[in-house]
């Protein structure tokens, strides 16, 4: 890295542009999987507000119940919709860090590999990633729906 950056002497703002961008790069992708810890937390303790409605030990009316369950389904559904859109919130976030990344490699010839075939495995990651984190949501609110409407 020394050489690198000795070899950039010439460039330091690009080359501390660069170094900060794969700074906010690695936060973007920490503040993601904390965002994804979070709802599906609370998703676990909606889940379990459920199972206790549920429950044969708590004595309620069957309209109490339903009520509950209802309200339960509905809090579900609007987090699994809210961490639907961070995630593809948090996916144009990283694309666009990830261009102005590639951008700057170029600039600083950093990158001694294809271009091209850097930026599609890179997107191809985000999207990958993307997909990934939708899957839970997507089949939670799938369930819920299926529940409340059947």
């Amino acid at each position: 890295m020394t050489d690198t950056v000795k070899s950039y002497a010439g460039r330091p703002a690009q080359l501390e542009a660069y170094l900060d961008l794969c700074q906010s790069i690695e936060k973007n992708i920490d503040r993601r999987m904390a965002a994804n810890r979070f709802n599906l937390s609370i998703l676990t303790a909606l889940g379990a507000i459920a199972g206790l409605v549920l429950s044969s030990e708590v004595d309620l009316d069957t309209a109490i119940k339903a009520k509950s369950l209802s309200t339960v389904a509905f809090a579900a559904l609007f987090v699994c919709l809210s961490w639907i859109f961070q995630v593809l919130r948090f996916r144009e976030v990283s694309r666009v860090k990830h261009e102005v990344a590639i951008e700057l490699e170029t600039r600083l010839d950093l990158e001694k590999v294809n271009l091209e075939d850097v930026k599609f495995r890179k997107s191809s990651l985000i999207v990958e990633q993307t997909i990934s984190e939708m899957l839970l949501p997507l089949l939670i609110m799938g369930v819920l729906i299926w529940n409340l409407l059947f």
